[in-house]
Protein backbone atom coordinates (compact mmCIF):
# COMPACT_ATOMS: atom_id res chain seq x y z
CA UNK A 1 0.00 0.00 0.00
CA UNK A 2 1.41 3.73 -0.89
CA UNK A 3 2.18 5.95 1.95
CA UNK A 4 -0.69 8.26 1.12
CA UNK A 5 -3.16 5.41 0.88
CA UNK A 6 -2.07 4.07 4.43
CA UNK A 7 -2.38 8.18 5.69
CA UNK A 8 -5.97 8.26 4.77
CA UNK A 9 -7.05 4.88 5.65
CA UNK A 10 -5.61 5.58 8.65
CA UNK A 11 -7.04 9.41 9.10
CA UNK A 12 -10.52 7.95 8.74
CA UNK A 13 -9.68 6.39 12.29
CA UNK A 14 -8.46 9.24 13.97
CA UNK A 15 -10.28 11.80 12.14
CA UNK A 16 -10.26 14.44 15.18
CA UNK A 17 -6.51 13.95 15.73
CA UNK A 18 -3.92 15.76 13.66
CA UNK A 19 -2.28 12.08 12.72
CA UNK A 20 1.81 12.14 11.96
CA UNK A 21 3.50 9.28 10.38
CA UNK A 22 7.24 8.13 10.48
CA UNK A 23 8.50 7.60 6.90
CA UNK A 24 12.03 7.05 7.46
CA UNK A 25 14.02 9.86 9.35
CA UNK A 26 10.98 12.00 9.24
CA UNK A 27 7.69 12.08 10.65
CA UNK A 28 4.81 13.56 7.92
CA UNK A 29 1.14 14.96 7.81
CA UNK A 30 -1.10 15.17 5.05
CA UNK A 31 -3.46 17.04 3.17
CA UNK A 32 -5.71 18.94 6.77
CA UNK A 33 -3.23 17.86 9.10
CA UNK A 34 -0.42 19.29 7.06
CA UNK A 35 -2.33 22.64 6.89
CA UNK A 36 -2.62 22.86 10.92
CA UNK A 37 0.79 22.13 10.80
CA UNK A 38 2.09 25.01 8.30
CA UNK A 39 -0.45 27.39 10.20
CA UNK A 40 0.59 26.52 14.32
CA UNK A 41 4.30 25.62 13.16
CA UNK A 42 5.61 27.23 10.49
CA UNK A 43 6.35 23.77 8.13
CA UNK A 44 5.88 25.13 4.50
CA UNK A 45 3.37 23.22 2.94
CA UNK A 46 4.60 20.88 -0.20
CA UNK A 47 2.02 19.95 -2.84
CA UNK A 48 3.26 16.42 -4.19
CA UNK A 49 1.95 15.25 -7.79
CA UNK A 50 -1.07 13.10 -6.39
CA UNK A 51 -2.32 16.63 -5.46
CA UNK A 52 -1.86 16.25 -1.55
CA UNK A 53 -0.35 18.78 0.86
CA UNK A 54 2.38 17.66 2.91
CA UNK A 55 4.75 18.50 5.62
CA UNK A 56 7.68 16.70 7.26
CA UNK A 57 9.66 17.05 10.71
CA UNK A 58 12.96 15.08 11.35
CA UNK A 59 12.21 12.44 14.47
CA UNK A 60 14.96 14.19 16.24
CA UNK A 61 12.18 17.07 17.04
CA UNK A 62 9.07 15.20 17.90
CA UNK A 63 8.93 16.00 21.54
CA UNK A 64 9.09 19.89 20.91
CA UNK A 65 6.52 19.66 18.08
CA UNK A 66 4.01 17.80 20.14
CA UNK A 67 4.61 20.70 23.15
CA UNK A 68 3.76 23.02 20.54
CA UNK A 69 1.18 21.39 19.19
CA UNK A 70 -0.73 20.02 22.76
CA UNK A 71 -0.13 23.59 23.65
CA UNK A 72 -2.21 24.85 20.86
CA UNK A 73 -5.52 22.91 21.93
CA UNK A 74 -5.07 19.42 19.20
CA UNK A 75 -4.87 15.97 19.66
CA UNK A 76 -2.31 13.96 18.52
CA UNK A 77 -1.93 10.26 16.92
CA UNK A 78 1.49 9.10 16.59
CA UNK A 79 2.55 6.31 14.33
CA UNK A 80 6.08 4.44 13.96
CA UNK A 81 8.13 2.32 11.85
CA UNK A 82 8.60 -0.87 13.35
CA UNK A 83 11.51 -3.45 12.58
CA UNK A 84 9.19 -5.92 11.08
CA UNK A 85 9.09 -6.11 7.61
CA UNK A 86 6.30 -6.63 5.13
CA UNK A 87 6.55 -9.99 3.21
CA UNK A 88 4.82 -8.78 0.32
CA UNK A 89 6.35 -5.64 -0.39
CA UNK A 90 9.85 -5.55 1.93
CA UNK A 91 8.54 -2.52 3.76
CA UNK A 92 8.93 -1.72 7.18
CA UNK A 93 5.75 -2.13 9.11
CA UNK A 94 4.14 0.92 11.25
CA UNK A 95 1.94 0.78 14.30
CA UNK A 96 0.52 3.51 16.39
CA UNK A 97 2.46 4.71 19.21
CA UNK A 98 0.40 7.07 20.91
CA UNK A 99 -2.95 8.75 20.81
CA UNK A 100 -4.03 11.37 23.49
CA UNK A 101 -6.95 10.29 24.86
CA UNK A 102 -9.91 12.32 26.18
CA UNK A 103 -10.20 11.66 30.16
CA UNK A 104 -13.45 10.97 31.86
CA UNK A 105 -14.80 14.23 32.91
CA UNK A 106 -16.58 14.78 36.25
CA UNK A 107 -20.10 16.60 36.31
CA UNK A 108 -18.30 20.35 36.59
CA UNK A 109 -16.10 19.10 34.27
CA UNK A 110 -18.83 18.25 31.90
CA UNK A 111 -21.33 21.26 32.25
CA UNK A 112 -18.43 23.32 31.96
CA UNK A 113 -17.44 21.63 28.50
CA UNK A 114 -20.82 21.98 27.22
CA UNK A 115 -21.28 25.68 27.61
CA UNK A 116 -17.79 25.99 26.11
CA UNK A 117 -19.02 23.55 23.32
CA UNK A 118 -22.09 26.15 22.76
CA UNK A 119 -19.13 28.88 22.51
CA UNK A 120 -17.60 27.13 20.01
CA UNK A 121 -20.38 25.90 17.75
CA UNK A 122 -20.95 29.95 17.57
CA UNK A 123 -17.25 30.50 16.71
CA UNK A 124 -17.42 27.42 13.43
CA UNK A 125 -20.84 29.01 12.27
CA UNK A 126 -19.66 32.60 12.29
CA UNK A 127 -16.10 30.89 10.29
CA UNK A 128 -18.34 29.33 8.17
CA UNK A 129 -20.37 32.79 7.39
CA UNK A 130 -16.87 34.49 6.67
CA UNK A 131 -16.16 31.70 4.28
CA UNK A 132 -18.64 31.96 2.02
CA UNK A 133 -18.34 36.01 2.25
CA UNK A 134 -14.98 35.69 1.61
CA UNK A 135 -14.79 33.51 -1.23
CA UNK A 136 -17.69 35.70 -2.85
CA UNK A 137 -15.35 38.94 -2.33
CA UNK A 138 -12.31 37.40 -3.77
CA UNK A 139 -13.95 35.95 -7.28
CA UNK A 140 -16.40 38.91 -7.79
CA UNK A 141 -14.32 40.02 -10.58
CA UNK A 142 -12.79 36.53 -11.98
CA UNK A 143 -12.01 35.93 -15.20
CA UNK A 144 -15.71 35.00 -17.37
CA UNK A 145 -13.88 31.90 -18.88
CA UNK A 146 -13.65 30.92 -14.94
CA UNK A 147 -16.74 32.45 -13.77
CA UNK A 148 -18.85 29.53 -14.57
CA UNK A 149 -17.30 26.53 -14.04
CA UNK A 150 -14.09 26.73 -11.28
CA UNK A 151 -16.03 30.14 -9.33
CA UNK A 152 -19.25 28.66 -9.25
CA UNK A 153 -18.54 25.21 -7.80
CA UNK A 154 -16.30 27.61 -5.42
CA UNK A 155 -19.02 29.74 -4.12
CA UNK A 156 -21.78 26.16 -3.79
CA UNK A 157 -19.33 24.35 -1.88
CA UNK A 158 -18.66 27.32 0.47
CA UNK A 159 -22.68 27.64 0.93
CA UNK A 160 -22.62 23.58 1.49
CA UNK A 161 -20.40 23.93 4.40
CA UNK A 162 -22.76 26.72 5.87
CA UNK A 163 -25.30 24.59 5.54
CA UNK A 164 -23.57 21.61 7.05
CA UNK A 165 -22.23 23.21 10.05
CA UNK A 166 -25.56 24.63 11.07
CA UNK A 167 -26.30 21.08 11.85
CA UNK A 168 -25.40 21.34 15.68
CA UNK A 169 -24.75 17.20 15.80
CA UNK A 170 -22.20 16.44 13.17
CA UNK A 171 -21.17 13.00 13.44
CA UNK A 172 -18.12 11.44 12.20
CA UNK A 173 -19.22 10.43 8.44
CA UNK A 174 -20.46 14.24 8.28
CA UNK A 175 -17.43 15.88 9.57
CA UNK A 176 -15.72 13.46 6.99
CA UNK A 177 -17.52 14.86 3.77
CA UNK A 178 -16.90 18.60 5.10
CA UNK A 179 -13.19 18.24 5.77
CA UNK A 180 -13.42 16.75 1.70
CA UNK A 181 -15.28 20.01 0.57
CA UNK A 182 -12.88 21.92 2.75
CA UNK A 183 -10.17 19.90 1.04
CA UNK A 184 -11.65 20.58 -2.92
CA UNK A 185 -12.34 24.57 -2.02
CA UNK A 186 -7.87 24.72 -0.82
CA UNK A 187 -7.57 22.85 -4.41
CA UNK A 188 -9.70 24.81 -6.42
CA UNK A 189 -7.72 27.98 -4.68
CA UNK A 190 -4.84 27.10 -5.85
CA UNK A 191 -6.13 27.12 -9.57
CA UNK A 192 -7.25 30.35 -9.47
CA UNK A 193 -4.48 31.46 -7.84
CA UNK A 194 -2.28 29.72 -10.54
CA UNK A 195 -4.32 31.47 -13.31
CA UNK A 196 -4.26 34.77 -11.69
CA UNK A 197 -7.72 34.60 -11.45
CA UNK A 198 -6.90 35.54 -7.30
CA UNK A 199 -4.12 37.65 -5.49
CA UNK A 200 -1.68 35.69 -3.04
CA UNK A 201 -3.05 38.36 -0.45
CA UNK A 202 -6.94 36.65 -1.34
CA UNK A 203 -5.44 33.39 -1.60
CA UNK A 204 -3.67 33.72 1.58
CA UNK A 205 -7.04 35.48 3.46
CA UNK A 206 -9.37 32.71 2.94
CA UNK A 207 -6.77 29.99 3.82
CA UNK A 208 -6.85 31.63 7.21
CA UNK A 209 -10.55 31.55 7.53
CA UNK A 210 -10.02 27.77 6.54
CA UNK A 211 -7.71 27.43 9.20
CA UNK A 212 -9.69 28.70 11.72
CA UNK A 213 -12.65 26.82 10.35
CA UNK A 214 -10.89 23.56 10.84
CA UNK A 215 -9.56 24.17 14.16
CA UNK A 216 -13.12 25.09 15.06
CA UNK A 217 -14.68 21.44 13.46
CA UNK A 218 -11.37 19.51 15.38
CA UNK A 219 -12.22 21.51 18.41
Amino acid sequence: MKFIDYYKRLKEKYINHILIIQRGNFYVAINTDAEILHYILGFKLRLQKTGDYEVGFPLSSLEKNKKNIEAANYRIAIVNETEKYDEETGAKKREVAEVQRIERENKQVSDYKKVQSKKEETILLAEAKRLVKKIYQITENAPKKYRYSLVTKLQNLSVEILEEVCNENMMTEEKKKLYAKIQTIEYLLVILKETNSITTKQQGQTAQIIFNLIKSIIN
